[in-house]
């Protein structure tokens, strides 16, 4: 094999490699929506690389329920699992209060009224557009981390992670369809933000599970089979 080949063929798995990371925060962000395919012939041919490679590198996203395999050379993006986040709504609620009451008596309170523009925009902002869902986060992550412990602070990542794909998709969802309801959820968190600006405990803990209880509902319009949570 001549040293271009090889440097072609490196350049390739370099390409597919940023297409699995483009796909799995396309689903996460719910650009690509439940049922929608992928033909894995097609990714074959324009990243000029072997099919059966481009299956096997998109296998980590099967195990982590993002897709399915519905045909040899096609793949489906799969529809959340309630049950899984039936589990990470349990864990969000158990953990996440309390890590923003450890930050709250000191953490600087940075970004609050960037984060308090787009909660008041809540009904007419696009929730696939990541900058929107990650401002909302970005302040989440910097307010805890420093006052909680590497260890809750990734399970956190991870468990949020986990519902991003259906809390993004059920906000734009909510948006268009119960627009009052989105403005109900707007309010949640606005109460969340006046409570951080008290340094309030309770009212913190309070605000915050209200917030996850309305998010765990929005997230399960998601379901196909889920009824529709009158908020």
């Amino acid at each position: 094999m001549s040293a271009s080949a090889r440097l072609y063929s490196l350049e390739s798995l370099h390409a597919l490699r940023g297409f699995v990371d483009q796909t799995a925060e396309a689903i996460n962000a719910g650009r690509l929506r439940t049922g929608e395919s992928i033909d894995l012939n097609q990714i074959a041919d324009e990243l000029h690389i072997a099919p059966h490679n481009v299956r096997r590198a998109l296998e980590p996203l099967t195990n982590e329920g993002l897709l399915s395999f519905s045909e040899p050379h096609r793949v489906v993006v799969a529809p959340p699992d309630p049950r899984e986040l039936d589990r990470v709504y349990e864990l969000r609620r158990l953990i996440q209060p309390g890590l923003l009451v450890a930050a709250i008596p000191e953490a600087p309170l940075v970004g609050l009224d960037a984060v308090g523009a787009v909660t008041e925009g809540f009904t007419v902002v696009d929730w696939q557009a990541d900058g929107t869902y990650s401002t909302i986060m970005d302040f989440f992550y910097a307010l805890v981390k420093p006052y909680n412990s590497p260890a809750e602070f990734t399970l956190i990542s991870e468990l949020e992670l986990k519902s991003e794909r259906s809390l993004r998709i059920g906000f734009d969802e909510l948006k268009l369809r119960y627009p009052t309801d989105m403005q109900t959820l707007s309010t949640q968190y606005l109460e969340l933000l006046d409570a951080c600006r008290m340094r309030s405990a309770d009212a913190v803990r309070d605000a915050e599970l209200g917030y996850l209880e309305l998010s765990q509902d929005i997230s399960m319009m998601t379901i196909p089979s889920a009824h529709v949570i009158s908020l």
